[in-house]
């Protein structure tokens, strides 16, 4: 899927640096904060060898990810 993402996008993607990663196995959800970097459109994110979060990526690379302000300390 392509798409394209407005500046106020962008920018709301660049000053945050949490997102919740969705990943399934067996169709039990597990959901984890994860810190991610974000450039020209893709997503990164550092997943430890040996961990349930990576286990099931491998088994299942349909994924979910929530960037949001939580956290956030808005003034």
């Amino acid at each position: 899927m392509v798409f394209e993402l407005s500046v106020e996008e962008l920018q709301f993607l660049d000053g945050n640096g949490c997102y919740r990663l969705a990943t399934s196995i067996r169709n039990k959800p597990h959901v984890v904060p994860v810190c991610y970097v974000f450039i020209d459109g893709d997503f990164y994110v550092s997943i430890e060898y040996d961990t349930k979060k990576l286990r099931n990526v491998k088994n299942n690379n349909f994924v979910s990810l929530v960037v949001d302000i939580w956290g956030l300390n808005k003034t």
